[in-house]
């Protein structure tokens, strides 16, 4: 049987995080679905928790915020962005609005298949979005 590699790992955040242990009520979800849905689930469910992607980022979590999106734009310290690539991808995409991703290749000279996994990481930490106005990837985050 194949190993599900999601399934059960809990969040490394999780043991100071007030909506795990209860301390925050997301209205109308109960704690253990939250649990079931965000935290428990690996890295897949961990991506979803916009406490998760935050905590990342290395900057400070709203007291108040809860897994589930922000009306608002999450803010990235461009500085706090570790990987020197995605930082300047970042940058790229802010300069000019939107981009394909044969302008981010271009431009940053990366290989194809190079360019394409660093989108796709930046896609899977939620930061920037090629739905709104596809094939173009734009910012689904405000940098500062």
């Amino acid at each position: 049987m194949r190993e599900l590699p999601n399934i059960g790992r809990l969040c490394p955040f999780a043991k100071d995080c007030p909506v795990y242990h209860g301390r925050i009520q997301v209205e109308d979800i109960s704690l253990h679905l939250i649990k079931n849905v965000f935290c428990n689930r690996g890295e897949k469910g961990w991506m979803n928790c916009n406490r998760y992607r935050i905590a990342i980022t290395g900057d400070e979590i709203p007291a108040a915020a809860t897994p589930y999106h922000p009306k608002v734009k999450q803010k990235i310290n461009i500085d706090k962005v570790d990987n020197e690539t995605e930082r300047e991808i970042l940058k790229l995409i802010k300069q000019h609005g939107k981009c394909l991703m044969g302008d981010v290749i271009m431009k940053l000279k990366l290989g194809n298949q190079s360019g394409y996994n660093y989108l796709n990481h930046l896609l899977q930490k939620k930061w920037i979005t090629n739905t709104a106005n596809p094939p173009y990837y734009s910012l689904n985050v405000e940098l500062s």
